[in-house]
């Protein structure tokens, strides 16, 4: 069970009347029934300040339960998006991954659809490992191999305008109506507060320790040094023992605070583990037929001063070890697109 805040929600003065306006173009679109796409969207606008990872958050409160969840914050978009639910779910265990499975089931739920609806998830990054289901570490089971979720509700922050959004797939979605009318009574629009302070962690475990660790960079100095290996990027595991349930949705809160300028997402199964995180980098971006990805490698840490900053930057383009890393990354990038684009 999450570790709930003492304090009573608190809803926005708004909150009934959007809650009737959400319900009424639900029954409206259920009466309408099933248009060029069986994936209906409807919303109505939110009048006063909620912020959208509160929102998620404040869902799981009143019974202490952990619902469908995902979170989307662009790096310069100003757009976030919050959702809880799920009207319709893609999912795989199989392995490796079958992209063509994964784009057909996608494009057909959304070849005709409202523009504005999108499936939120992922696909693991190794697509040759086997089955998270078969491995001993079973956290990431609830994932599947590919795992993406149409929402059934959203909190849509976009251009200073906040809207809540209710999906729906009918015909099917018209037998589940008294269900999802009663959500929507349930529903908390919290109003704006402090952020809750973050347990404190009482004991830390890396794995490996610091003799693996030290093990693990000695081996990828030799690959390199014999040409086995021209760039290698190492990970550790660090469990940290808290003394009450940690909220991974309240981690993003204080992440998306302390990151300014980074992707910040969150993907909870209702059942399982939360992937949680901050990303500066965009991995790859795809529009109608054209596809972008960045090359990003080496950083610096802020200086404290403009002239501070100027220096880290050019000693960040100068440095040979840096621009080397990059020049790898960005040539595996050019690798990878030329796979499956016409031109890069």
């Amino acid at each position: 069970m999450l570790a709930l805040d003492p304090t009573v929600i608190r809803d926005i003065d708004a909150a009934d009347e959007v809650r009737r306006a959400l319900s009424d173009r639900v029954r409206k679109a259920v009466r309408s029934g099933a248009g060029p796409s069986p994936i209906d969207r409807v919303s109505v606008p939110v009048p006063e300040p909620v912020r959208p990872v509160d929102w998620v958050r404040a869902q799981d409160r009143p019974a202490g339960r952990s619902s469908e969840a995902a979170y989307w914050s662009g790096r310069e978009e100003t757009r976030t998006v919050a959702a809880i639910g799920a009207a319709d779910v893609v999912f795989s265990t199989s392995a490796p991954v079958d992209y063509g499975a994964l784009g057909a089931a996608l494009d057909d739920r959304l070849g005709s659809a409202n523009p504005s609806m999108r499936y939120y998830g992922g696909l693991r990054f190794d697509a040759a490992q086997p089955p998270a289901a078969d491995r001993p570490d079973r956290r990431w089971a609830p994932f599947g191999t590919y795992r993406f979720v149409l929402p059934r509700f959203e909190l849509v922050d976009a251009e200073d305008t906040l809207r809540l959004a209710c999906n729906l797939v009918l015909p099917r979605d018209a037998y589940r109506t008294e269900g999802i009318e009663g959500a929507i009574r349930e529903m908390a629009l919290p109003i704006l507060e402090e952020r809750t302070p973050l347990p404190r962690p009482y004991h830390r475990q890396d794995v490996p320790d610091h003799k693996g660790w030290t093990r693990m960079i000695r081996w990828a100095l030799d690959a390199i040094k014999g040409d086995a290996l021209d760039k290698v990027v190492l990970a550790r595991r660090v469990a940290l023992a808290l003394g009450e349930s940690m909220d991974p949705l309240l981690v993003l809160s204080h992440l998306e605070a302390a990151t300014p300028g980074c992707y910040h997402f969150a993907v909870r199964p209702a059942d399982g583990s939360a992937f949680v995180g901050a990303s500066p980098e965009r991995l790859f971006r795809r529009a109608g037929r054209t596809v972008v990805s960045e090359a990003v490698a080496g950083t610096r840490p802020r200086g404290d001063t403009e002239a501070e900053d100027e220096r880290l930057r050019k000693e960040l383009l100068q440095n040979p070890k840096e621009r080397r890393e990059h020049a790898f990354v960005e040539e595996a990038i050019r690798d990878e697109l030329e796979q499956v684009c016409t031109t890069v």
